[in-house]
This record gives C-alpha cells, structure tokens and sequence, in this order.
C-alpha cells in the first residue's frame, strides 16, 4: 500500500480509502453485516488506514459497523465521516442559508452521534 500526507494534518493515509457507503444497508442492499465486517477486516490487513463513511448511511449502521473493525485495527485508522443537512436536501436549494442546514448545535449533536457510533 503506498500512503501520502493528508493535506497539512501530518496524517500519512493509505492512497486507497474504504468507501462505507455499500455497508450502511438501506440504499445498498445484498450485501450482509459478516460481509461487510469480512471486507472492512481485510482491506485493514492489505494496508487501508482511511475508511470514509457518513452518519446518514443507514442512519449510523455504516458507523457502527466500522467502530467494530477500527477497534481491532494493528495500526492507526483515519475515519472520515459527513453531518447530512438538517433539511435532508442534496444538493444545496438555492436561497436556503446555512444557518438553516447546518446549524451550529445541530453540527455538534451529529459530530457526538457519530462518535458514540
């Protein structure tokens, strides 16, 4: 696996990042929670040290599941995730300001779901 800085963070990821998306189970069906566990385990062993994923896939589940693999992880993980808009609109509406999907308190609620995920 080669790896690369993350901008100016220090942070040295794996060029090839695992997108949890697919393992959140309400958009993406057919795959199973061993599956995904299997898949997570074994992109860790071939070098992953970056997984992306989104509080909104599956509501939390895609988190959740992997929570369960980074806490085993040999090495140091890097987990990106995403606070959905308040208002559920994506893309942006034009004329809808920020303040309205992406308060404040609304950022730290979703930021703490996150983490207890």
């Amino acid at each position: 696996m080669k790896y690369r800085p993350l901008g100016r963070t220090g942070f040295r990821v794996s060029e090839i990042g695992y997108g949890a998306w697919g393992i959140g189970g309400n958009l993406w069906q057919g795959g199973s929670d061993d599956e995904a566990l299997r898949a997570l385990h074994r992109a860790i062993e071939l070098g992953v040290n970056f997984i992306d994923t989104a509080l909104v896939y599956g509501n939390g589940h895609s988190e959740k599941l992997v929570g369960k693999v980074i806490r085993d992880a040999r090495h140091r993980m890097y987990v990106a995730t995403k606070v959905p808009p308040k208002n559920r609109f994506w893309p942006a509406r034009p004329g809808i300001g920020i303040q309205e999907v992406f308060p404040f308190e609304y950022i730290v609620n979703c930021t703490e779901e996150s983490l207890r995920n």
